[in-house]
């Protein structure tokens, strides 16, 4: 913020506005981008904790039917 406020003082405002929507954007983009692994991680997580099945346990996932080997 302080460096923002620098160019500004400078004389460079449109460069730091252009830095800003810079950083915006690619704040969105690396959203996106890492979504589906945070996803995946904090499911993993929450099964790890949460224990829904054991092992031996039969499950169904879409057509696949099965028994539970390890939970890793």
């Amino acid at each position: 913020m302080g460096f923002i406020i620098a160019l500004d003082i400078m004389g460079f405002g449109k460069v730091a506005a252009s830095n800003v929507a810079d950083v915006g954007v690619s704040a969105i983009i690396l959203g996106f981008a890492f979504k589906d692994i945070a996803e995946n991680f904090l499911a993993g997580i929450l099964i790890a904790l949460n224990r829904p099945f054991k092992v031996d346990d039969i499950i169904e996932i879409g057509s696949k039917k099965g028994p539970v080997k390890s939970i890793d």
